[in-house]
């Protein structure tokens, strides 16, 4: 995985929290073309999927798909019924991720 998604890991392995690799969800985009989204990590005990993401793919468009990875990942989940916490580098904190996890 990325920088962003080892530190993640770290910081859950740190707090005790229980992670796993995700599978893939199906989802249609925009355009009304099937794709496949993995998120990066999944925490069962909350029932929540992590997205680490840089700043950048956070806020731009991808040229190549016509959409960002925001639109893809909020796709994803509203059409999977999952919830995706979408995190930017500055949120890759322990005291970040612990408040999301109470």
């Amino acid at each position: 995985g990325s920088t962003y998604e080892l530190r993640l890991a770290k910081i859950l392995n740190e707090i005790g929290v229980r992670w796993e690799t995700c599978k893939k969800f199906n989802y249609v985009d925009n355009f009304g073309k099937k794709r496949t989204y993995t998120p990066d990590i999944f925490v069962p005990e909350y029932n929540i999927y992590f997205d680490p993401k840089n700043d950048f793919l956070i806020q731009n468009i991808n040229p190549s798909l016509g959409f960002s990875d925001v639109d893809k990942i909020n796709w994803a989940s509203e059409q999977n019924n999952i919830r995706v916490i979408i995190l930017s580098e500055d949120q890759l904190t322990k005291e970040f991720i612990q408040a999301l996890l109470v």
